[in-house]
């Protein structure tokens, strides 16, 4: 996932032919904006708005069928051809942006922008490097090998002893409460079959392995409500699940410190789950 950069998606195509890319949502709507804010867009300013809403409806359509909809839509409006040979033009490439195309193909675990490198360069130009550029290679490998480690040590231990996720996860399980566990169907090992909170007869598959749901928010492989479900009545572990047990804050605690200097498992539990 990268922004709409030719540079740095051809460098990404001649290194890694074989993979899937695709762009930062939020950068993708925001230069549209600013197309569209811009003389030479040849927009009303009072169309604006509403074209931004139409391409914003096109972006986040959420299976083919209203995504061609809104496409016929745009193409029938009258005026603004400016606006339309644009949108024609990105929809050449439409799989690079579509939320209906990564509904139906890709894993992306709900996450639809760069946010997270972007966080993560910052974490290292303010907080690593504190904002100095006049150190030279070796210094620089020392900040990285050593004070970039130590920093992802402390980040890890967070989560470990202070269960950070455990609201969300509870927020999950709240959602399902009108559903009886003993509902749930298993068809094989990692796959199972988990009802409707709102409508009992309709179920929804759930892959344990790859931690994914046909559910809306879990067809990316986003943690839903019924991954949470399985997870609290069948003990289940998904790759993509908060951690919430004692026994994965231990794991997240292993990775940090390392066996040697790990405190042992008991020291994770909740209180009243040894009392």
């Amino acid at each position: 996932m990268t922004d709409d950069s030719m540079a740095e998606k051809k460098a990404i195509q001649e290194i890694w032919p074989q993979t899937t890319q695709i762009l930062c949502i939020f950068h993708f709507l925001q230069a549209e904006w600013r197309w569209l804010m811009s003389s030479s867009s040849n927009i009303l300013p009072v169309n604006r708005q509403q074209l931004m809403q139409l391409f914003r409806k096109a972006v986040y359509a959420k299976n083919h069928e209203e995504f061609q909809d809104v496409v016929n839509e745009i193409n029938h409006l009258e005026g603004n051809q400016s606006f339309k040979d644009r949108f024609n033009e990105n929809l050449k490439r439409s799989q690079e942006w579509s939320m209906s195309y990564r509904n139906e193909n890709l894993i992306t675990r709900n996450n639809q922008t760069n946010n997270y490198s972007e966080a993560t360069i910052r974490i290292l130009k303010e907080i690593i490097l504190e904002r100095t550029k006049a150190y030279n290679v070796v210094a620089l490998v020392e900040f990285i090998s050593i004070i970039w480690d130590k920093y992802f040590i402390n980040r890890l231990l967070d989560f470990a002893y202070n269960r950070r996720n455990q609201k969300d996860y509870e927020l999950q399980l709240t959602k399902m409460k009108s559903v009886d566990p003993n509902s749930i169907l298993q068809i094989d090992e990692f796959l199972y079959k988990v009802p409707s909170s709102k409508d009992s007869k309709k179920f929804y598959d759930v892959n344990t392995i790859i931690g994914w749901c046909s559910c809306y928010s879990g067809k990316q492989g986003g943690f839903c409500k019924h991954q949470a479900l399985l997870k609290q009545y069948y003990d289940i572990e998904f790759p993509n699940s908060p951690v919430t047990d004692s026994n994965e804050r231990h794991k997240l605690a292993l990775l940090a410190l390392g066996i040697r200097d790990c405190p042992p498992k008991p020291f994770f539990e909740v209180l009243h789950y040894i009392f």
